[in-house]
């Protein structure tokens, strides 16, 4: 045969292949009924729709997200689930018409991407299965939770430490500025008696600096060690806080308790009922006075609470007591303005709380719930 006649035997070959010849449509073998060729037409109609919006999802998620998948990965399923779409078409095409050459090619296309398609999910399979499981990126989550709220714990120390150092630095620059003014005035021409009083100054700033030391090193370590309960005798603990603060005898110290005996952390509720007697005596403006104490155990609970008939404190100056170096008389005042802080410190490493009131009648309250330890 010549080169025309081998030309148009493909040629007639493919416009055989492509044409509808004597092929029946596939109606037929449904014969003709309306339901079931109103049910294929439509399943297919819809998937076809449907194949076709999900490479549009998946180009539109690959040009947002691209780190999510690889982007000839995503392009491939794009095409392989379009193809698929296409072949429904074909589907519903050889319902009425018999272009069975035409979903053939269809299929063949979509076989090839599909093995592409295939390969290329067999290539990334390993960097898919390293992907973390929900349970390891929930895992990750509360790692990385925990520990920005150990960050922001440890930045909120730094910050109370810097103000802490501040001010320590502040109240012992005080009695150190007013050693060295006493020493420029302690000049060869100095009376005995002056030399005296000099000398008597400085041994009070020292004794000042020397508490304020002592009250800084105590309040660190307030809540560096475990709470360790035991049964207290109430009334011998007071006893051995008054010996300590060296109460004058003009003062008249009562007490009041539910129980003669309590669980308790004896430190504790030594360090509270120290500092707050022996505020309520520094600070009272008469010779004489009285301070109530009062200690109730009940509903798992220890409330303390001390009052005195002394000036009381300014409503503007309550919030502010229980500072670190706060005192309401400024430096004039004998204290370091620790004790309250302390106190205040101890409650909160206890988890209890601290309120600040007026007494009944005259004076000032301080009201302390702690939660009742367990022996």
């Amino acid at each position: 045969p010549t080169c025309n006649s081998k030309i148009l035997i493909v040629v007639s070959s493919i416009s055989e292949f492509f044409s509808a010849g004597v092929l029946a449509p596939h109606a037929i073998c449904l014969l003709w009924r309306k339901d079931l060729i109103a049910i294929h037409g439509f399943s297919d109609l819809l998937i076809a729709l449907s194949y076709f919006a999900i490479p549009a999802l998946i180009v539109k998620g690959t040009r947002l997200r691209p780190d999510l998948i690889d982007k000839r990965v995503a392009t491939l399923f794009a095409l392989f689930i379009m193809a698929c779409g296409i072949s429904h078409l074909g589907g519903l095409l050889t319902l009425w018409f018999p272009y069975y050459g035409w979903q053939a090619l269809i299929k063949l296309m979509t076989a090839i991407i599909s093995v592409i398609t295939v390969y290329q999910l067999w290539r990334l399979w390993p960097d898919l299965m390293s992907l973390p499981s929900d349970d390891e990126l929930t895992t990750v989550k509360t790692e990385l939770i925990a520990q920005e709220k150990a960050v922001e714990i440890v930045e909120q120390s730094n910050n109370k430490l810097y103000e802490f150092a501040h001010l320590a630095a502040h109240d012992l620059r005080a009695p150190l500025s007013t050693l060295g003014m006493i020493v420029e005035l302690m000049e060869p021409t100095d009376s005995e008696k002056e030399t005296k009083q000099n000398i008597a100054d400085m041994s009070t700033q020292v004794h000042r600096m020397q508490n304020l030391i002592d009250d800084l090193l105590h309040y660190a370590t307030i809540g560096t060690s475990e709470r360790q309960a035991t049964e207290i005798n109430i009334s011998a603990l007071i006893n051995d806080v008054l010996d300590i603060i060296d109460v004058p005898e003009s003062f008249v110290v009562r007490h009041e308790c539910n129980q003669p005996h309590i669980v308790a952390v004896r430190e504790e509720l030594e360090l509270i009922l120290r500092n707050l007697i022996s505020n309520a005596v520094r600070h009272h403006d008469q010779q004489t006075g009285n301070i109530l104490i009062q200690i109730q155990c009940e509903n798992q609970q220890l409330n303390i609470a001390v009052e005195d008939d002394g000036p009381g404190i300014p409503d503007d100056h309550k919030p502010k007591v229980l500072n670190r170096f706060y005192r309401i008389n400024g430096n004039k005042g004998t204290g370091t303005g620790m004790g309250l802080a302390a106190v205040a410190r101890a409650v909160e490493s206890a988890g209890g709380s601290i309120a600040v009131t007026d007494s009944e009648h005259r004076g000032a309250a301080f009201n302390v719930t702690l939660p009742a330890p367990s022996q």
